[in-house]
């Protein structure tokens, strides 16, 4: 855990010096209009596209992390509770406060039938908003003792491709460049990976004996 949040705060760095330097953006236009036109040449794509990003809304993943740490209050895991709603919420609302900071523009190409929304677009909310779930869910799901393990890992495997279907649909629908949607995933890793070892220091701390 120690590697992955460090690693992911570093790849965060590197995209977001990617990203804000503008040296990759002519590079990632072009990308986005291949993958747009790729994208209106399938019938029927744009609908599954727009369905399929609706699953990284916080209106949608933060009930949905609601119902995650109602379970593991029902488990006993308070804690675990806790740091379920940290790190999905702790993430969307960082993500908010990072693309202010950063004030990315969003691509406007105008590709695709799609209104692209106002505001900055690094880190992508859809992108860190999901993958934060998928770290969360991880998390809870290493705790539990049933379902059998193969259930637990195909269940986080699952909802881990879906989080990567969030992340590729902000691409062709144009409204994110492929650095907002890497800064997303980078900063929920890192933002997760840093509560959990936080809360695993605390559990520690709180289990050993005191000395007096």
């Amino acid at each position: 855990m120690v590697a992955l949040t460090i690693g992911s705060a570093f790849a965060f760095g590197l995209v977001a010096v990617a990203a804000l330097s503008g040296l990759t953006t002519g590079l990632e236009t072009s990308l986005l209009v291949g993958v747009a036109e790729a994208s209106r040449s399938v019938p029927g794509a744009l609908p599954l596209l727009e369905a399929w990003t609706s699953l990284g809304a916080a209106a949608v993943v933060i009930p949905a992390t609601a119902v995650l740490a109602i379970w593991r209050v029902a488990a006993g895991d308070r804690l675990g509770a806790l740091l379920a709603l940290a790190i999905v919420v702790g993430a969307s609302a960082g993500n908010d406060v990072l693309q202010a900071l950063y004030g990315r523009p969003r691509p406007h190409l105008g590709l695709i039938d799609y209104p692209v929304p106002e505001g900055p677009g690094f880190p992508s909310g859809h992108a860190a908003t999901s993958a934060a779930f998928v770290v969360a869910l991880a998390i809870a799901l290493s705790r539990a003792t049933s379902p059998p393990q193969r259930w637990r890992l195909g269940a986080v495997a699952l909802v881990a491709l879906v989080a990567a279907g969030v992340g590729f649909s902000r691409l062709p629908l144009g409204v994110h460049y492929p650095t907002d949607v890497l800064g997303g995933w980078a900063l929920a890793l890192a933002w997760g990976g840093a509560l959990s070892l936080a809360e695993r220091t605390y559990r520690a701390r709180s289990a050993a004996p005191s000395r007096r």
